[in-house]
């Protein structure tokens, strides 16, 4: 899954590389009406942080006029590529475990974050990185989301297509365009409706059941943990950090269930590990911990994934439901795109879910696993069949 920002890590003044020319001649005003009158709600007098990269600036910019129009006052926070491959690569280690002391004050300046993709060129500018380093800057975060939370700031984070990432999914960029655009316009009334019935279920769930056509065979319980919803809406009213955080493309139900009462098989064809690709890797969960991994190809990318940090990395953590009707899995001769948020698209994750209330798994580490074609089931009612919402939540979504 998707995944917390973490604000204010890089800063920049200095020159701009705009983006291809798909981004520079698509019209972005529209989109970023939607997303500051609506998704964000900014209110006359409110500061607005926009983060992003070289190539989003476009659709900064917009955002930036539409905030300005709203009464409130943006303020951009750019970052390159050049920069971000430096600080991974170029900077002292000393120096990854220490906290900006503005951190702090800036949530306490701003109202609304809203943020895109800081990097354009991800394999580029990750290439060769340590993931100790990486767990090095974790750690200095670990309690980030907490403070975030006790801030009250309301987060928009946006997606934004690269070349990169269509090379990554074995795509070509124009339909990744397309594809996502697409997914940024979907009726979040929809969305939103399907979201609340599925949550209310799952607000009274004993047990939920995970089947697959590739042999995954799990269940587990939800009891009293918070369910959250991604609808395109945040609530400024709302106490949880996630009822005040908006994904986009948005759609998708999300949680943090019972960490050791998951039992039974995953297996899964195919997955992406830090851009590598892992192949029928199969697990079983014992008491929510995995047990017997394996995987034909690419087993050694998990194994240094999840090896530098401590704590429960290897026990389950959370779980999701995509809501999105706008949004297409594409596996076909041999592509890799399978958004969190496409309707009847199951993810659950190991390790880190202490950014969700009610989660035990104090770690910096973890992983994220899509189950295409599942089933899942509530309390012995379908609600998702072969990876298609069913029953009332397709009702619902009418």
């Amino acid at each position: 899954m998707k995944r917390l920002a973490f604000l204010f890590l890089l800063f920049l003044a200095g020159s701009l590389i705009l983006s291809s020319a798909h981004a520079q001649d698509r019209d972005f005003d529209a989109l970023a009406h939607q997303i500051v009158t609506t998704s964000a709600q900014v209110q006359p007098g409110e500061v607005v942080a926009i983060s992003g990269g070289q190539h989003t600036l476009p659709l900064m910019e917009a955002l930036a006029i539409e905030v300005q129009k709203a009464g409130g006052r943006p303020a951009l926070l750019l970052t390159t590529d050049r920069i971000a491959r430096s600080f991974w690569t170029e900077v002292d280690e000393q120096y990854l475990g220490q906290r900006d002391p503005a951190d702090g004050e800036w949530l306490d300046l701003i109202d609304v974050y809203i943020g895109l993709p800081e990097v354009q060129d991800d394999a580029a500018v990750n290439e060769g990185v340590s993931e100790a380093r990486r767990a090095k800057r974790s750690a200095a975060y670990a309690d980030f989301s907490s403070e975030i939370n006790a801030a009250g700031v309301r987060d928009i984070m946006i997606g934004y297509p690269a070349e990169e990432d269509a090379r990554r999914y074995g795509i070509d960029f124009a339909t990744l365009e397309n594809r996502h655009w697409a997914a940024l316009n979907a009726d979040f009334t929809q969305i939103a409706r399907t979201a609340e019935a599925l949550a209310a279920k799952l607000r009274v769930a004993k047990e939920v059941k995970v089947t697959a056509p590739s042999g995954t065979d799990f269940r587990f319980q939800v009891n009293d943990r918070p369910i959250f919803k991604s609808d395109g809406v945040t609530d400024p009213d709302a106490t949880a950090y996630f009822d005040r955080t908006e994904y986009l493309p948005t759609g998708s139900v999300y949680f943090a269930p019972v960490e050791t009462s998951a039992t039974g098989q995953v297996n899964v064809p195919r997955v992406l590990c830090d851009g590598t690709l892992m192949t029928d890797l199969s697990f079983s969960f014992d008491h929510g911990i995995v047990k017997q991994f394996n995987a034909a190809e690419g087993k050694e990318c998990f194994d240094e994934h999840l090896g530098p940090y401590d704590g429960p990395k290897d026990r389950f953590g959370w779980f999701a439901i995509g809501l999105n009707p706008a949004v297409q899995i594409m596996e076909e001769n041999n592509a890799n795109y399978r958004p969190d948020e496409a309707a009847g698209m199951v993810y659950i994750g190991i390790g880190r879910n202490t950014m969700y209330p009610g989660g035990q798994n104090a770690t910096g580490g973890g992983f994220s696993f899509p189950i295409t074609q599942a089933t899942v089931t509530i309390d012995g009612e379908v609600v998702v069949r072969n990876g298609t919402l069913v029953g009332s939540l397709a009702d619902a979504g009418q």
